[in-house]
């Protein structure tokens, strides 16, 4: 149902209200002051109140004045917002954007990504931490991070998470190595490190009987790429995920050794707010459609 309110009469009535002043007020807005004077007149018949005590020295507001401000600044501000979003071309975006992104993966596949996003918005400027899901997540909650790239969804009302990437948790050796699938528990294991994340979910997931303790534990090497190349080298298995080693099992160097992999995503996150900022929105938009272009590429 329609109340007849003219926004622009709230326009000049939210000026006047800041102001005080009808001349301050005509030229803020760029309209005579003749009319300033009738669009308040039309307001106040509109509400049937008195909004704006009138003298020759000053202009106040009235108790309904200030009641009708204190309800309506807040409501206009978000209607302008809304507004704005949607004239805004995306080209103009500016800013700093803070990302937060796992290390293995944030250099072999997101690097390159984020070097797009750049010449395509050459004014965002892009600040990248390398850092764990703890703390990524951390930081995305507390605000420090816009953007966060992690192996682990966040189920809060505040976080808003997307599935950004798909892979393989893959049991692995060098193509060189004797190993059979049937005895690969008794082989040489390296770990990312001691808590190895992925090594216990495969363990659990694959051999749910078997105690990391009864494994024969050689190495730990915290990098992707370094396991990769030991396991190359040397008689010894390790998990990895397959986006880290998609270039050594395209070509032969590395082969897979285990009873079956075990799919896995990662996840984009953000703070999930009512009037979402711009540049976020611009970037996650930008981050989840090139991951799945590379996604196709890779297939």
């Amino acid at each position: 149902m329609r109340n007849g309110i003219n926004f622009n009469h709230l326009e000049v009535f939210l000026s006047l209200a800041r102001t005080l002043s009808f001349s301050e007020t005509s030229k803020e807005l760029g309209i005579a002051q003749p009319v300033v004077s009738k669009q308040i007149k039309a307001l106040e018949e509109q509400f049937q109140r008195q909004l704006f005590f009138r003298t020759r020295q000053q202009v106040t507001l009235t108790d309904e004045g200030r009641e009708l401000l204190a309800s309506s600044r807040a409501l206009y501000e978000q209607l302008c917002f809304r507004l704005n979003k949607y004239q805004k071309n995306d080209e103009e975006i500016s800013g700093i954007v803070r990302i937060g992104c796992l290390l293995e993966v944030g250099e072999q596949i997101f690097t390159p990504i984020f070097s797009d996003l750049k010449k395509k918005y050459p004014q965002i400027k892009i600040h990248v931490k390398f850092m764990s899901t703890d703390q990524i997540s951390a930081g995305v909650k507390s605000g420090d991070l816009h953007i966060g790239i992690m192996s682990q969804k966040v189920i809060l009302e505040s976080i808003r998470t997307y599935p950004i990437i798909s892979e393989e948790i893959m049991m692995v050796t060098g193509k060189n190595s004797k190993f059979q699938k049937k005895n690969v528990l008794e082989q040489p294991f390296v770990l990312y490190r001691e808590d190895d994340p992925l090594f216990e979910f495969y363990l659990r997931q694959v051999f749910p009987k078997t105690h990391k303790s009864k494994l024969n534990i050689d190495v730990m090497i915290n990098s992707h790429k370094s396991m990769a190349e030991f396991i190359m080298k040397h008689e010894a298995i390790a998990i990895l995920p397959s986006l880290s080693i998609r270039e050594h099992l395209k070509s032969g160097k590395i082969k897979d050794v285990g009873p079956k992999s075990i799919e896995a995503s990662l996840y984009m996150i953000h703070q999930e707010l009512e009037y979402p900022d711009e540049l976020v929105r611009v970037v996650s938009e930008f981050l989840l459609k090139q991951t799945k272009r590379k996604q196709e590429q890779w297939k």
